[in-house]
């Protein structure tokens, strides 16, 4: 323990943040250059996993559902696969409440036939991106007409008027 400069009452303790280098521990540099080249690329993969944004995140739980689903427009997921999908949810940071919701919304899509199906006993096909309702453009476009629309009446009753 050492005195603290400015008031030699007080004593700071230090405390080592990385531990040294161990014969215990290998140094980085004499790791074999493909395990090394190895551990480079899962990092930079896990980093770029990282930045995953929130609707990146929900296709990707959708599609993991979408791909457990069985029965063809049934959209059937036995209980003990939609546990292991709010499991796989809660890990990717969905909360379990959030992961049961996309899963009825997943379920409900492919009832409707916006999802493709796992074919019956072959591999799974790539889901179809989920319907997000009408597209922001169609909702700006809508909302202009309305309100030339609206503004057109609103002249028309104050010049009878």
């Amino acid at each position: 323990m050492t005195t603290h400069p400015q008031n030699p009452t007080l004593q700071t303790r230090l405390r080592l943040v990385r531990p040294p280098m161990s014969a215990l521990t290998p140094a980085r540099h004499d790791e074999p250059a493909p395990a090394r080249a190895h551990a480079d690329e899962v990092a930079r993969a896990n980093r770029s996993a990282s930045t995953l944004g929130v609707d990146e995140l929900r296709e990707a739980f959708s599609a993991r559902v979408a791909e457990s689903l069985e029965g063809g427009r049934s959209a059937i997921l036995r209980p003990e696969r939609r546990k292991r999908l709010v499991d796989l949810g809660t890990r990717m940071g969905i909360r379990a409440f959030d992961a049961h919701l996309l899963i009825a919304l997943t379920q409900d899509a492919a009832r409707r036939g916006e999802v493709a199906m796992a074919e019956e006993g072959g591999a799974h096909a790539a889901p179809a991106r989920l319907g997000r309702g009408t597209d922001s453009r169609v909702v700006l476009a809508a909302s202009v007409v309305l309100g030339l629309c609206g503004a057109m009446l609103a002249i028309a009753w104050f010049l009878q008027g």
